[in-house]
């Protein structure tokens, strides 16, 4: 749970509103408030080759392609800390890039809701 933690303190003044809503093949994408940039991040699990997958797409309100980051982790990890791991790595390649009006979406609903708060 400190990973968890770690990601609530680094985390604490994002916004999670979204305003519109894109639809394509069954998928929605809802972009951020007006200013801010979205990053969407997935982590993969591979029992096979005993990775985890790091997955970061970043886009504007309006949709547009900003730029995406993927990587691997050595051993796998439980999805939860796997999830965790990625948000971090958004996180610090916000900091690399000198980003800060961003909002992080992942599939992980309780990493989703900590990275927003």
């Amino acid at each position: 749970m400190l990973l968890l933690e770690e990601l609530m303190a680094a985390c604490g003044g994002s916004r999670r509103n979204d305003l519109v809503s894109v639809e394509h093949n069954n998928i929605k994408w809802t972009s951020p408030l007006h200013g801010l940039l979205k990053y969407n991040v997935d982590a993969s699990f591979s029992s096979h080759s005993n990775k985890v997958g790091i997955n970061i797409c970043i886009r504007d309100e309006m949709g547009l392609f900003v730029g995406a980051r993927t990587t691997w982790l050595e051993p796998i990890l439980y999805v939860l800390v796997g999830e965790t791991k990625t948000v971090l790595t958004a996180i610090c390649w916000t900091k690399e890039l000198e980003i800060d009006n961003v909002i992080f979406t992942a599939d992980s609903k309780i990493v989703s809701d900590a990275s927003n708060k």
